[in-house]
């Protein structure tokens, strides 16, 4: 055994030997692999994007003593669940020229950039954490269609709309389409802001669309996804629903019209939907229902039902089903003997705590107006109860004008009325009971699809809102709020432009044309409506 042991370990001492004596004799040449070095100095360590943003990142990759040499390829991801390896490419060349898709979301998703150099199947990655946020502010939505048969959304921003965006004028164009890479299938007919707020955290601003084929859903215009769909928003949805009008009560509470009957819904609850109508309703004439927003203590909306001939109200909004009934409050005109009239218009007017009316008398065929304030509060506690106030014939030589009319549209705190035909605008002082009538505009490039009062959008929900002392926005409202208006000119089915013309007198409402303001770049010009911040 010990002689075993012995021959084993002389082997492997001469084993040693003969390796420790070898000679590499080869002739193949020995280098050194450059490692790849990505700089990238002009981009932050931490990403920060605005959803549906425009990004462009152009790091350079130095390989030795040669800069982006050739034989290099590049890939761009992005995961798409945060802390997840579920990475999609979003581009292959050095330079990363994209738009970012990725949900709004307060943990970062990785961006991973990964160099391969050929010519030795060699990979080298650098990562950024990337946070994507709301690229949306305030500022004017726009509806529109390129084809006739589907529809987009767009915002405008600029400064002079904006309290919350400073950087000049920025037009985002085919939201839906360039977030989903499809328009909604159907027309919209109209869109209106609204904000749900079931906590400050929770607050949601929304946009409440109804399209032409009776569907509705409403979007939050955090990225413009839908928030809720028709059956959510009308559980008991059948082949009669037939959404005709949607606004807002003292930013408290939704009034949703359903084949002109309207429903309340409170803005601050988790699940809110449209159960039942507002009880002992009639319906409101063509969908018209005026809505307090002055923070007023009721009657909280007002509207004409055709078939009575008389005003009807919301005077409970608390109550389930809402509280409403004929109004009944006297003044300058029996709000329960109007018979025989059709609702053209309506909104607050006069004083900023007036609903005020336009009306056809189907007798004359000429036009009214008729106006019945809200109970209000004033800066020394004293209560000025609901009344009508105000009845005023329109002389007959505007009734044609009134005919023609695409919009008509009041100012909120001025007796004016504005009458957009598909080619001027008419504004209408009724001041006093006394009528006079001006043309303050007439269009050159298109025709007027619509025209609306420019109101900034949480000013639009709740005036108080912008209380400097007691609201949650604690800043003036914008120069333009209530003291411009707005035309969706369309050229031809293809186009459209969006102008903001300042008022140069509100009480007259005469235009400063001079100082208007273009947006153009759309579709054919659905409908229009002023998002809030």
């Amino acid at each position: 055994m010990k002689k075993t042991i012995n021959k084993i370990l002389s082997f492997l001492l001469i084993l040693f030997v003969t390796s420790s004596c070898f000679q590499d004799k080869s002739n193949l040449d020995v280098s050194k692999i450059d490692d790849a070095v990505i700089e990238s100095d002009d981009m932050p360590s931490i990403l920060r994007v605005d959803y549906l943003g425009e990004v462009n990142f152009k790091p350079n990759v130095k390989i030795g003593n040669v800069t982006n040499p050739d034989k290099v390829t590049y890939r761009w991801e992005i995961n798409q669940t945060p802390g997840y390896s579920d990475m999609v490419v979003i581009g292959n060349k050095r330079e990363l020229d994209t738009i970012i898709t990725n949900h709004i979301l307060p943990a970062a998703y990785t961006l991973l950039f990964t160099v391969r150099d050929e010519r030795y199947g060699l990979e080298y990655q650098k990562a950024w954490p990337l946070y994507v946020s709301s690229a949306f502010r305030e500022g004017i939505v726009v509806a529109d269609t390129k084809d006739g048969q589907t529809s987009d959304i767009n915002l405008i921003m600029d400064n002079s709309l904006t309290a919350a965006y400073d950087k000049g004028t920025r037009v985002m164009y085919n939201i839906w389409k360039t977030a989903t890479g499809q328009a909604s299938p159907s027309l919209i007919k109209s869109i209106e802001y609204a904000l749900h707020k079931p906590s400050p955290i929770l607050t949601k601003n929304l946009i409440t669309a109804i399209y032409e084929d009776n569907n509705i859903n409403m979007i939050n215009c955090e990225d413009y996804s839908v928030f809720k769909n028709a059956d959510q928003i009308f559980p008991s949805r059948d082949g009669d629903f037939k959404p005709s009008g949607f606004t807002t009560i003292n930013n408290g509470y939704w009034v949703l019209l359903n084949n002109n009957v309207p429903y309340l819904s409170a803005t601050n609850q988790m699940i809110t939907a449209f159960m039942m109508p507002v009880s002992g309703v009639q319906s409101a004439d063509n969908g018209i229902v005026i809505a307090d927003n002055s923070n007023g203590s009721g009657p909280y909306a007002l509207w004409y039902n055709a078939e009575a001939g008389k005003f009807y109200n919301v005077a409970m909004t608390f109550t389930t089903p809402a509280t409403g009934g004929a109004y009944t409050n006297q003044g300058v005109f029996d709000p329960q003997n109007v018979p025989g009239r059709t609702a053209i218009a309506g909104d607050v007017s006069i004083d900023g705590v007036t609903a005020t009316m336009l009306m056809k008398n189907n007798s004359t065929s000429n036009y009214e107006i008729f106006a019945i304030s809200f109970s209000y509060t004033d800066a020394n506690w004293n209560q000025t109860p609901s009344a009508p106030k105000l009845k005023v014939e329109i002389p007959a030589a505007l009734t044609p004008i009134i005919n023609s009319a695409v919009s008509v549209f009041f100012n909120m705190f001025d007796p004016v009325m504005f009458v957009a035909t598909a080619n001027k605008v008419y504004a209408v002082n009724f001041g006093g009971g006394v009528v006079s009538y001006q043309e303050v505009y007439t269009s050159s490039t298109g025709t007027i699809a619509k025209a609306k009062l420019y109101v900034q959008g949480r000013f639009g929900l709740n005036q108080d809102d912008f209380n400097t002392e007691e609201g949650p926005i604690f800043e003036a409202p914008l120069a333009l709020n209530a003291k411009a208006i707005v035309l969706a000119i369309n050229q031809g089915t293809t186009q459209g432009t969006i102008e903001v013309i300042p008022q140069s007198n509100t009480a007259t409402g005469v235009l400063n044309a001079a100082q208007t303001l273009k947006y153009t770049g759309f579709g054919r010009i659905l409908d229009f409506t002023f998002q809030g911040q």
